[in-house]
């Protein structure tokens, strides 16, 4: 608001009326410039787990090798186990993490087909769509 009030000479007052944010508002932002903002207490994040849960999480996963179940299926396993609580999405994030996804969903040097296969010749697609039906005595309406 300073740097506009020194561009435009408008009062600081009018800027923060038109920006909708009350006087009292204005001031206590004021007052904690360059202060970082505080407040009661470090609240944890439903993302955050601890060193032990991150290393019961690794180890429930290698034990169970057979990779049929997915990443949900083993939080939910986990907490019916007592092994970790942790949410799903960071059991994905550490499974990510350490590599710890099916190895056969991976492309390991396999060219992966990339759209359709062009015909070399015309006339060589059979099912091109209606022509060939009206061509061969489909519905020549």
């Amino acid at each position: 608001m300073q740097k506009i009030h020194e561009k435009t000479e408008i009062k600081v007052s009018d800027l923060v009326a038109f920006a909708g944010v009350s006087k009292s508002t204005w001031h206590e932002w004021k007052s904690r410039k360059g202060i970082e903002t505080r407040h009661n207490h470090e609240t944890p994040k439903f993302n955050w787990y601890t060193l032990e849960e991150r290393t019961a999480v690794i180890k429930y996963v290698l034990t169970h090798k057979n990779f049929l179940y997915g990443y949900r299926y083993l939080a939910w396993q986990m907490i019916d186990e007592n092994v970790a609580f942790v949410r799903p999405a960071s059991v994905y994030n550490i499974m990510k993490e350490y590599d710890l996804f099916h190895k056969w969903a991976k492309n390991e040097g396999e060219a992966k087909k990339k759209g359709f296969d062009q015909p070399e010749a015309p006339h060589e697609r059979k099912n091109s769509g209606l022509g060939i039906m009206r061509k061969y005595g489909g519905n020549k309406n």
